[in-house]
Parts: C-alpha cells; structure tokens; sequence
C-alpha cells in the first residue's frame, strides 16, 4: 500500500469549532450607513441635468442629501434626438423606525 499523503484533522477541527463557538447573534445598529442611489435616465437633448435636479428636489424628500451629475450616453442604444445620463442621490445616515 502506497500513501501519498497523512492529513491531521485534529488542529482543523479545533480551529472548526472554536471559530463556529465563537460565532453569536449581533443586533442590526439603529443607525444605518450613508446611502448612494445610483438613477439612470433617458431625456430630450435640451434637457439639462440642472433642469433634472431642480425636479427632484422640488418632490421635497427630506432624506435627499445632495444630487450629482454621473456619466452621459449617447448612441445606438439610446433613442435619437434623446441622451442619458446617470445621477447619484446621497441619503445621510437615518435612524430606523423603531427609534
């Protein structure tokens, strides 16, 4: 009989399950993380994103930290006479509904 290799398990169950052990239920933080929304939408050619921005702010939704411009597209796979664009919406950090 020809043995190509002996493996020890025991120091990699020991490992096993004192990670596995160690290993308990954490709460979700009350507070979450800033938020980008990433929006990609298609407009007229004489729409400017200052026009874009100006509109979603006038919807008035107070969690909207800032808007900002993303990149532009134009080509065969936007219609013509239109381009699109991608914007960033910044949320700040919320609390949660519980609070």
């Amino acid at each position: 009989m020809c043995f190509l290799a002996e493996i020890i398990l025991g120091p990699f169950y020991c490992k096993y399950y004192g990670v596995k052990e160690a290993r308990r239920y954490r709460s979700l933080p009350l507070v979450s993380p800033r938020s980008n929304v990433i929006f990609r939408c298609c407009w007229l050619k004489a729409t400017t994103f200052a026009e874009v921005a100006k509109t979603i702010r006038a919807l008035n939704i107070p969690e909207i930290d800032s808007i900002e411009a993303g990149d532009l597209f134009r080509g065969k796979n936007v219609p013509v006479g239109k381009y699109s664009h991608d914007g960033t919406s910044n949320f700040p950090e919320l609390r949660s509904y519980s609070d």
